[in-house]
C-alpha cells in the first residue's frame, strides 16, 4: 500500500513534457498539501507525473488519487507503470491506464488491443473547476500467467466494469540487467 499526500515534498515524482510539477498548498484533501501538475499554455500540451515501483505478484492493484481540472483541459490521463515477475516468465511491463474525455464527457482506457477504446457506461459529466475535486481508481488483477485483468474504473462513487485481458510485454530495458 502506498500513499502519498505531499505533506512534506514531492520526492520521488518526476515529470516529463509541457508544464510542470509542483506541490500545491492552496488546494488539497488532506494534510495540507496536493501534487499540482500543469500543462503549458498551448493546447495539445501535456505534463505526465510518474513514480516508478513494483507490483505484487498474483495481487490485485488499485491506482487511486483525488483530482481537479480546468475546462481547457482535452484529456486527463490516470495510470499505472510497473514491474511484476511471473514465476519463471522473467520480468514484465505492465500498464494500465485510463483518460477521461472532457470535451466528450467519458470515461476510456487503453483495451486488449492496444488502443483507446470506450469504457463501457464511461459517460459522466465531471465539473471542470479547479476547486472541485474528484475521486477514481483503476482496479487490476494480475493472473499467475502474468496477464492483467483491467476490471474497473470508478470515478466519484460510480464504478463501471471493464474485464479486459491486457496483453504483458517482457521488460527488456537496460535496467533489468543492472545489479547494485
Amino acid at each position: 500500500f502506498l500513499e502519498d499526500t505531499f505533506k512534506e515534498t514531492t520526492l520521488g515524482w518526476v515529470h516529463s513534457g509541457t508544464g510542470s510539477l509542483s506541490r500545491d498548498t492552496t488546494r488539497y484533501i488532506k494534510d495540507g498539501a496536493c501534487m499540482a501538475l500543469e500543462t503549458g499554455a498551448t493546447a495539445g500540451d501535456k505534463c505526465y507525473a510518474l513514480k516508478r515501483m513494483s507490483l505484487p505478484i498474483y495481487k490485485r492493484v488499485a491506482v487511486s488519487c483525488y483530482f481537479s481540472f480546468t475546462s481547457n483541459c482535452r484529456y486527463l490521463y490516470v495510470g499505472g507503470d510497473g514491474l511484476t515477475h511471473p514465476s519463471y516468465l522473467g520480468l514484465f511491463r505492465i500498464m494500465i491506464e485510463a483518460r477521461y474525455d472532457v470535451v466528450n464527457r467519458k470515461w476510456q482506457y487503453i483495451s486488449s488491443a492496444g488502443v483507446w477504446a470506450d469504457v463501457p457506461n464511461g459517460s459522466m459529466n465531471l465539473e471542470a473547476d479547479p476547486d472541485t475535486w474528484h475521486y477514481f481508481q483503476l482496479n487490476a488483477r494480475i493472473t499467475s500467467a502474468g496477464l492483467l485483468i483491467f476490471e474497473s474504473v470508478i470515478c466519484n462513487l460510480t464504478t463501471m466494469p471493464i474485464g479486459d485481458t491486457i496483453p504483458t510485454v517482457p521488460d527488456l530495458s537496460p535496467q533489468r540487467y543492472v545489479f547494485n
